[in-house]
This record gives C-alpha cells, structure tokens and sequence, in this order.
C-alpha cells in the first residue's frame, strides 16, 4: 500500500510493468478528496495539492485529472490506461477493477 501512496502523491510515476500512472481525484474542493488525503495518505489536502502543483510546474508529471463524482471517477479510471483513483465505498464499483483497500 506504501507504492500506491507514492503514485497518488506523484513521488512513483510508473507502475511495476512500466506503464505510466495517471492519477484521479475528486475535485480539490471535494469533501470525499479532502477525507481521502486525510485519511489514507495522512496529508492534509492543501499539501497533496502543493506537492502535484510543484510536480507539474517543474515539469516532472501532469497533473491529475480531476473529476466532479464517484461516477465519472470509476468511468474515468475505467477507461484511462494506468489510472488510480478513490471511491469512499467499495459497494460502488461494479467490474472490471481492482480493489484495493489502503489501511
């Protein structure tokens, strides 16, 4: 669960097999984005969108792509190659995903 820490906070750019990660996230102003950094990456929101502004203005990574509902998150993790994204209850994915639960 440490490597999918580092890919949502933009310090592990690729997966094990190479492909590039593109992070998805909740808007910035989301309640459901600000529990998930506080919760299960332990940064306040305002960090995690500090550490992605300065990976992006450097040049290093983009920046992730940001999304306004649980629906278009699974929609848009579905459909985009290497994407990682949150949903706050299991019970809302439906297929062709794999879960994992960061404790």
């Amino acid at each position: 669960t440490k490597q999918l820490v580092m890919m949502f906070i933009g310090r592990m750019r690729t997966w094990p097999s190479g492909n590039q990660v593109r992070v998805v996230i909740l808007d910035y102003d989301d309640n459901e984005h600000y529990r998930f950094c506080r919760e299960k990456l332990e940064i306040p929101a305002r960090k995690f969108k500090q550490s992605w502004d300065q990976i992006v203005f450097t040049g290093i990574g983009r920046e992730p792509i940001k999304v306004k509902s649980v629906d278009q998150m699974a929609q848009v993790v579905a459909q985009t190659p290497g994407a990682i994204g949150y949903l706050p209850d299991f019970s809302e994915v439906k297929g062709g995903y794999h879960v994992i639960s960061i404790d």
